[in-house]
């Protein structure tokens, strides 16, 4: 909605870890986050653009052709985040599923890294997939063994939502009793169970609350958090000349996902573009570590008390 004018604050005794991967003509974006035995697994997008609110675009390399590249690295950081390697991901696998060429917006958008026993996935935007190229979500599984510098793409499925024109975005994937779900609106609140196999998604909850959480979309979460879960969604407004602005909320979910808790909106360091899209609770289990890009040209891990992130955990009227 334009204009929408919001109660906002920092977030209270936050500090930031900025990820700077020198990757020429590519800046660093949009990281995600998963907790590992010894350390932290991180997946970091890097794009080939500059961008000014969200409506100017402007590539990094002026003698290439015009197309948004995206390449996502894999990041390795020990326990007290020193950065132990660097691979990149290399997708082969969905292109092959590809019926359709375009080579305006090319790579794997906004990765949600998450485990499985002792696997990991992750959920990401696709372009391409599809005749009038709306955008789709795909469900990928990282292989095991890493070679050299790279990081293969060892299964791949294209996930359906319930129209199949509808540009499909900010899915929030989790592991349930073994089984891959996800979060996928907040209005009615929509939660699916999902077929690795045929990317078919059986509705498991779907309910409405009386207060309006239409404009919520999903960034990072849920994880577990004291009894329940806890999630992070992101609201999207205008300011007066029409460059766009990011709020986001901390969300609590019961032990049968019913939505019960949530904050009011609140900016991480910036008044513009921030998205956040990965969590993880560190080691001593003291602080949230958030996964933070601001306006597509930095990438940031964020750091908070978890004491923090409860006291703003407001009761759903």
């Amino acid at each position: 909605k334009k204009n929408r004018r919001f109660y906002v604050s920092n977030l209270p005794g936050i500090y930031f870890q900025p990820i700077n991967l020198q990757i020429p003509y590519f800046n660093c974006m949009n990281p995600s986050i998963s907790k590992v035995d010894d350390g932290f697994l991180v997946v970091c997008r890097c794009v080939n653009y500059k961008q000014k609110g969200g409506r100017n675009y402007q590539m990094l390399n002026s003698s290439s052709p015009f197309a948004i590249k995206t390449r996502n690295f894999l990041l390795h950081y020990d326990k007290e985040f020193t950065l132990l390697s660097k691979k990149e991901i290399l997708d082969t696998l969905s292109s092959s599923h590809r019926g359709y060429s375009r080579n305006l917006i090319e790579g794997l958008e906004d990765i949600r890294l998450f485990q499985k026993e002792d696997t990991f996935r992750f959920t990401c935007t696709l372009n391409n997939m599809t005749k009038d190229h709306v955008p789709k979500i795909g469900l990928f599984g990282l292989e095991h063994s890493f070679q050299n510098n790279t990081v293969a793409t060892e299964s791949f499925t294209l996930l359906e939502g319930p129209d199949p024109k509808r540009c499909e975005k900010n899915w929030l994937p989790f592991v349930k009793e073994g089984e891959i779900h996800a979060i996928y609106s907040y209005a009615p609140f929509t939660l699916y169970k999902i077929d690795e196999i045929s990317g078919s998604c059986l509705t498991v909850l779907e309910k409405e609350y009386e207060k309006d959480f239409s404009e919520f979309r999903g960034s990072a979460g849920p994880i577990p958090f004291l009894d329940g879960y806890l999630g992070i969604v992101h609201e999207v407004g205008e300011d007066d000349v029409g460059d766009r602005i990011y709020f986001h909320r901390f969300f609590y979910l019961d032990q049968n996902y019913h939505l019960t808790k949530i904050s009011q909106p609140f900016i991480y360091k910036h008044i513009g573009i921030e998205y956040c899209a990965g969590m993880a609770i560190d080691h001593e289990e003291k602080k949230l570590i958030i996964t933070l890009g601001i306006e597509d040209a930095e990438a940031y891990l964020a750091f908070v008390d978890l004491d923090v992130v409860y006291s703003l955990l407001d009761p759903v009227q």
